[in-house]
């Protein structure tokens, strides 16, 4: 009945090799040690961080160094001979930001096996921090109204509508857990981070580092969260719906469907193995019924008809109506979203991580013109799967390196009806045939266009950093990357000579 014509087809490969310096995903402490009385540094000090196998000794001057520590809030645990035992709580470590704490320790008195608590401050002054950069932690997310990451860099400054400080939406690189996953078609995100999976959130707008080479308006930086020997787990719905007055097309009188808007989300996270393999799991799934409305009032294939200009112009048009009448919801959003992590510490200086996401969106935007006939416009879809396969060996006390394998794949689509020769679809001429000198919405017609587009990723990235002094750290990375991209545009033409069914031939086909 149809002949499809594709406009374009192609299929697009794309290797690239960068030498880069490291996407850090992890953060430093370090400080001195000295005594309180006389102010001389102190060697051999002992430094752990609680709850975990990394900790540091102080050199001979009293300094310490503790590197790649991820994201969050520590306590520290500070001992020597000789000395009471200090603990420091609530450090707070970002990444790739060094967090200062200076101890200063006092010889034990007669009251023997007390132990001094200290609560660590947050200093006026980032030292390290070279850029313009914005740092939220999961308290600060937790506290905020917000469900993924795009809501919480909404409320920066500096961004809008995805551009940052004025420039185009492509120009921001988005990075997963150091690795990053932007969409090389069209710059955007591959899949949508819910934000009780972000242990920290990093958002750079200007005066970049080297390590951002790709990044030409800003860079988003996420670290997801990790299990640990604790069982957490957290559960959340609500419902609701939107309400006006009106009674217009745009809402059905004053009528509430609690259901219209219904948001369940749950994650859980702990030990496998206890000390050596931990897990962290969330899903989420949310409709969301909009709040622009639409009447269908008619069908995609009704017909207008031209009774001639002598008519008066209140009755010169004879118009097919269809429809049922019924309320269509023309901005509403359904998505899926699932993440799986685990992370196995192999040995003391080894850890092994992989992160799983995967991200599926049904949905609508709002077309004005198709306020009275809905069904004839685009439906869109997304669906996006990351995989991130990581390696950390710390080697030593000064030097770590940190092996990424990732794979990303992102679909795209929209049509009216994903079935290209289906009989609903309507000749182009019905789109054109709402009054002209009697503005109204469209009365009949479909969009005839179907879009398709995939991009599929392969990355290997490897980055290394060493102390290599007190106040000198030197980073050094490689990434390779392949991507393959492929898109169909289509336009349905009917062909010449065949006329366009009826109703009653669409209802028996």
């Amino acid at each position: 009945m149809r002949k499809l014509f594709p406009l374009v087809k192609c299929i697009i490969l794309f290797l690239t090799v960068t030498v880069c310096v490291s996407n850090a995903q992890s953060g430093k402490i370090s400080g001195k040690i000295t005594d309180k009385m006389t102010g001389e540094a102190l060697p051999f000090v002992n430094i752990v961080i609680e709850g975990t196998t990394q900790g540091a000794a102080s050199d001979l001057e009293g300094y310490y160094n503790i590197l790649n520590v991820a994201p969050g809030k520590y306590t520290l645990k500070i001992s020597a001979v000789g000395y009471s035992p200090i603990t420091v709580q609530g450090l707070r470590v970002s990444i790739d930001l060094t967090t200062k704490q200076d101890i200063q320790l006092s010889e034990i008195t007669l009251e023997l096996g007390s132990e001094v608590v200290v609560t660590a401050t947050k200093p006026m002054v980032t030292k390290d921090l070279t850029s313009s950069t914005s740092i939220v932690s999961a308290d600060d997310i937790a506290a905020l109204p917000v469900t993924e990451f795009q809501e919480v860099l909404q409320l920066k400054a500096g961004i809008v509508g995805g551009s940052v400080r004025g420039g185009r939406k492509g120009e921001v690189v988005y990075a997963i857990d150091g690795v990053p996953m932007t969409d090389v078609y069209d710059g955007g995100t591959v899949v949508d981070v819910n934000a009780n999976s972000i242990q920290e959130l990093q958002f750079v707008s200007g005066a970049f580092n080297a390590e951002y080479g790709r990044a030409l308006s800003g860079y988003v930086n996420i670290a997801t969260k990790d299990g640990d020997n604790e069982f957490k787990g957290t559960l959340t719905a609500y419902v609701g719906d939107h309400y006006t007055k009106n009674t217009d097309i745009f809402r059905s009188g004053d009528e509430i469907n609690p259901l219209a808007v219904r948001n369940l989300e749950g994650s859980l996270s702990g030990p496998i193995i206890s000390n050596n393999l931990f897990f962290y799991a969330t899903g989420r799934y949310i409709y969301f019924d909009g709040w622009l409305k639409g009447k269908r009032v008619f069908n995609p294939w009704d017909i207008t008809t031209n009774l001639g200009s002598s008519e008066p112009i209140e009755s010169r048009y004879q118009f097919q109506r269809t429809g049922d009448g019924a309320i269509v919801p023309m901005n509403f959003n359904e998505k899926v979203y699932g993440q799986g992590k685990l992370t196995y510490k192999m040995f003391d200086n080894v850890k092994v991580t992989y992160n799983y996401i995967y991200d599926r969106v049904r949905y609508r935007d709002y077309n004005h013109s198709f306020s009275y006939n809905p069904d004839g416009d685009l439906k869109r879809f997304r669906w996006g799967v990351t995989n991130i396969l990581g390696f950390t060996h710390t080697l030593g006390s000064s030097t770590f390196y940190q092996l990424n394998l990732s794979y990303f794949f992102k679909k795209y689509r929209h049509y009216v009806y994903e079935d290209y020769t289906s009989p609903y679809y309507t000749h182009e001429n019905l789109l054109g045939q709402n009054p002209a000198d009697l503005p109204t919405f469209l009365t009949g017609g479909t969009l005839n266009q179907q879009f398709k587009r995939t991009t599929g990723t392969y990355g290997v990235k490897y980055d290394i950093t060493s102390q290599v002094t007190q106040i000198h750290q030197i980073k050094g990375g490689l990434e390779f990357n392949r991507h393959n991209l492929s898109f169909d545009n289509i336009n349905l033409i009917q062909e010449p000579g065949l006329s366009d069914p009826s109703a009653t031939e669409r209802v028996a086909q």
